[in-house]
């Protein structure tokens, strides 16, 4: 295994080469891109200027020839412009070159000049039988095609005839004639064929160069104007900027690899110091000594004895922690395969939940069962008090309205009486309300509270926002809410030292919502005072797998909700 004092200058020098490749290739490509763009353009730019000349000198030239040729009257036969040209002219070309019934236009004749100088001819036809006709001096166009103004020193501009042969001459080979010279390139092909546009193409002479082509537009002269410039003479400054990227990318390669050095040598020693205090720590030996080394595979220990460590003790600890104070859904992620330590807390983790699962089960099972035979019991001795002592007492009130004593003894008996069975019936509806069963938990609280106001004179509020229709309350929790209100009230009318209570039953589709409210001193702390009465309606919220919020401020407030189905 190779040592760390070579893959760091190595894996260093390796990304530092791919990244200064990537910057150099980005580099050159973008200004090679931007160079060949300028230089297309530029090329267009010319071969646009040059084109106007050659059209605006032709045009020009013909309306100088129209201007003198309307004046006359009598043109020219055919024989006779044949007759009058120079030697250097054949006849049968002339007679094959001009066109039938001699319309008027501009012509090349070049082929028909036997010393093949580039000819142009302006002829107009006057009738049927004679035309008019003047030999074109191409001087001017060759002067503006050499013209080479931000052409360099490749740069030419020539015009090619539509045998693909040139008319201009060209300034590599002065000495021949330029009908001598075929040019079948790219873009004089495109140009003859109507297409316009710029590429780098290869020229008449088989060298690249950046070349704009475009079609003369002159009726029957049927010309392609070029622009061209060597692609080595603009690739110069290109070449330069690729031997400086490289002599660039050489430079920054050895800096690199000698800062790697350095920088390996320097990181070393405290690494190989870490790797044998944590492998000492992972063996329980906190004194064990330092052992210097530089092979790699000491760097996978370190790494790995540090991961297991650090997961291995900090999750246990926190796990621990949570699980001690109760909190079972704490997460544990195993370090590994073979961390058995995790594993074993992860197995006592499960059986704990299980364990508390089972308990709240239990304890929740207990209470209801617990609940459930007081409200029998309650049940019971209501419908006792209410059909026994009740019917009793009446008895008993009649036979004294019977019996012979004086008004004022009577009088007092019976209120007496009276105020007895007014207290068992309030002692009968406290313990099972006969409309709860009946009517549901909003008009056995609506009864409950009126004879609360009238004995207490209290002030209490409440607003039944229970459904009419398709309530979803059952008797356990029609009797929940009720023992849950009942106590309320008592703790309020016992404790708050208040006059006012408010309280609201709402239900939802999925719930049902009890929002009570007081205006006394409230509970300053609610898990030190946490009464008989409190506990209780703690646990009937329970039963029910509801949630229960006290708060108090102002009064004491409590938000209960129990979902519902």
């Amino acid at each position: 295994m190779k040592s760390i004092r070579f893959w760091v200058p190595a894996l260093i020098s390796l990304l530092l080469v791919f990244v200064i490749s990537m910057v150099s290739i980005f580099s050159y490509q973008s200004f090679k891109s931007s160079l060949d763009e300028r230089v297309l353009l530029q090329l267009l730019s010319i071969k646009k200027l040059k084109r106007v000349q050659i059209e605006q000198y032709l045009d020009q030239q013909w309306l100088l020839f129209d201007s003198v040729t309307s004046k006359l009257i009598q043109g020219v036969s055919e024989a006779q412009l044949l007759d009058s040209m120079s030697p250097t002219f054949q006849k049968n070309c002339l007679r094959k070159t001009l066109p039938d019934s001699s319309r008027s236009g501009i012509y090349d004749i070049t082929f028909c000049n036997q010393e093949r100088a580039t000819s142009i001819i302006f002829i107009k036809k006057i009738n049927n039988d004679s035309i008019l006709f003047q030999l074109i001096d191409f001087a001017p166009i060759q002067e503006i095609l050499l013209e080479r103004t931000g052409m360099g020193q490749s740069g030419e501009s020539y015009l090619v005839g539509d045998d693909y042969r040139l008319r201009s001459k060209s300034r590599f080979f002065p000495e021949k004639s330029p009908s001598s010279i075929t040019v079948k390139t790219t873009g004089a092909l495109a140009a003859l064929a109507g297409k316009n546009g710029y590429d780098i193409i290869e020229d008449y002479r088989g060298i690249e160069v950046y070349s704009a082509y475009h079609q003369l537009e002159i009726p029957f002269l049927n010309w392609a104007i070029l622009s061209e410039i060597d692609l080595d003479e603009v690739s110069v400054p290109l070449k330069a900027m690729r031997d400086r990227l490289i002599l660039i990318g050489i430079i920054t390669l050895i800096i690199a690899i000698t800062a790697s050095l350095l920088l390996s040598n320097l990181l070393l020693k405290p690494l190989l110091t870490f790797r044998v205090r944590l492998l000492g720590m992972a063996r329980g030996n906190f004194d064990e000594a330092i052992i210097t080394t530089s092979q790699l595979q000491e760097i996978t220990d370190i790494f790995t004895a540090l991961a297991k460590l650090k997961r291995s003790i900090n999750q246990a600890i926190i796990f621990c922690a949570e699980i001690s104070n109760m909190h079972l859904d704490a997460e544990y992620h195993l370090a590994g395969e073979y961390d058995e330590l995790g594993k074993s807390l992860l197995k006592m983790q499960h059986k704990l939940v299980a364990y508390d699962r089972l308990e709240k089960e239990n304890k929740i099972r207990s209470k209801s069962a617990l609940i459930e035979g007081q409200e029998k019991e309650r049940k019971r001795l209501s419908q006792e008090l209410h059909d026994g002592l009740g019917p009793l007492f009446t008895t008993i009130k009649f036979k004294l309205e019977n019996l012979k004593i004086e008004e004022r003894e009577l009088s007092n008996i019976k209120k007496m009486v009276d105020n007895t069975i007014q207290e068992i019936r309030n002692m009968s509806y406290n313990l099972m309300p006969p409309t709860l069963s009946d009517f549901g938990v909003g008009v056995a609280l609506q009864r409950y509270i009126g004879l609360s106001n009238e004995s207490t004179g209290f002030n209490i509020l409440f607003q039944d926002e229970l459904l009419s229709k398709n309530s979803k309350l059952n008797d356990q929790i029609n009797i929940g809410l009720f023992r849950i209100c009942q106590e309320l009230i008592n703790n309020s009318i016992k404790h708050s030292q208040g006059k006012n209570i408010v309280f609201t039953i709402t239900e939802f589709k999925d719930r049902v919502s009890l929002f009570y409210q007081d205006d006394g001193v409230g509970i300053k702390d609610l898990r030190t005072n946490e009464g008989f009465g409190i506990r209780n309606i703690g646990e009937r919220v329970e039963v029910l797998n509801g949630e229960i919020v006290f708060t108090s401020q102002e009064g004491m407030q409590v938000e209960i909700d129990i979902p519902l189905g």
